[in-house]
């Protein structure tokens, strides 16, 4: 295990603020505390291990010589892991990979409305268009493991979407885990205790956050209404634009044969333009202009440019029909309401694992060897 005072890990979850986090909120952290974040290298790694076999070990060698460099803070919101049901193995290789000393961020938001971000994701992707089928009960999403891609969370199982639960995977693993509510994430309690951040330096975080712009906003009801009735006329057509997600590039991308040839035909999108040679800039410009192009004639660019822009922006509902589990979901929206007051009430942004989980669910996890 890493032994290693200095590694911070963001895990997610998903739709928690994690793009604010990366592109405004951590990068500023990164410069005040000289700590290195999110180095391309290592995500390159990290967006692997959790997908593809490693029975040499090679992969894990890989990324604890990365952890080593130095002072590293990082931020993947896929290490949690997409699939509820898939978190404790996830908790368990993080484990493996990170070692207990790491500090964990574990960033989380009301239940109800952190599953309605997560499918309205999904429908901006293409790769569900019904929550009705996106939302299910235990016993009829296990039925769908066999069909679905790793990592890809085109469906998605209720039941085992228990906050509490998650928490306590990491509580009992890693020595400490700071949870970060969204609500109270523009306060700067949370971290500027995990980053021992002097009140200055809080106080300029929060003017930041509160000035950052919103990122990968969801869809609108109108938008979802209006990517509805184009799917309705293309299909009079034998069409769909949902259902095409790339899986097949995608799992070339994770095969360690496959993506070192797709590293080489892609190399150019990956440097710096300015270090290109003339015959690659022409190719990176060109490529990088045909996505330019096809987004603007795109419904999406319609949707996020225009539509949800210059209209009233009325945030879209899920439909009464889909499967909730109300007993759960209201022990998530328990579970959120104590951390934050908790939070509040302390002196720091730190909640110890005694306050939040029940006795006997708070000793240390040893992996199995």
């Amino acid at each position: 295990m890493i032994q290693n005072d200095s590694l911070i890990v963001h895990v997610g979850l998903p739709k928690t603020g994690s793009t604010t986090l990366q592109r405004h909120v951590f990068p500023a952290i990164a410069t005040i505390k000289n700590i290195t974040f999110n180095p391309e290298s290592l995500q390159k790694l990290l967006g692997k291990i959790h997908l593809l076999p490693d029975e040499t070990g090679a992969q894990l060698a890989q990324v604890k010589a990365e952890l080593a460099k130095g002072s590293l803070l990082i931020s993947n919101e896929a290490l949690v892991g997409f699939h509820p049901d898939g978190w404790e193995a996830f908790a368990d290789r993080n484990l493996e990979i990170f070692g207990k000393d790491a500090t964990i961020i574990l960033s989380i938001r009301d239940g109800e409305a952190l599953m309605k971000s997560w499918f309205l994701e999904m429908f901006k992707q293409g790769v569900q268009s019904s929550p009705v089928h996106f939302f299910l009960k235990k016993d009829v999403f296990v039925r769908f493991k066999a069909f679905r891609a790793p990592g890809l969370p085109t469906h998605f199982s209720v039941d085992d979407f228990d906050l509490r639960r998650l928490y306590a995977l990491y509580a009992t693993r890693f020595e400490k885990v700071y949870l970060l509510p969204l609500e109270t994430l523009s306060e700067g309690k949370v971290l500027q205790d995990v980053f021992a951040l002097n009140a200055d330096q809080t106080t300029t975080l929060r003017a930041q956050m509160k000035a950052a712009k919103r990122e990968n906003v969801a869809y609108s009801a109108r938008g979802v209404q209006l990517v509805l009735l184009k799917e309705k006329i293309v299909r009079m057509f034998g069409l769909t634009g949902f259902n095409v997600m790339p899986l097949d590039q995608i799992l070339d991308d994770l095969d360690p044969e496959k993506s070192k040839i797709l590293a080489e035909t892609q190399r150019f999108d990956r440097l710096k333009f300015s270090s290109l040679s003339y015959q690659n800039k022409r190719k990176a410009f060109a490529r990088k202009l045909r996505r330019k192009i096809g987004y603007w004639f795109s419904i999406r660019f319609f949707i996020e440019r225009i539509l949800d822009t210059y209209f009233p922006y009325k945030p879209y509902q899920l439909p009464d029909g889909i499967y909730r589990n109300e007993e759960l979901n209201a022990k998530n929206r328990q579970f959120c309401a104590d951390v934050i007051r908790e939070q509040r009430e302390s002196a720091t942004g730190y909640v110890p694992p005694g306050v939040l989980l029940p006795q006997g669910k708070t000793a240390n996890h040893e992996p199995a060897i």
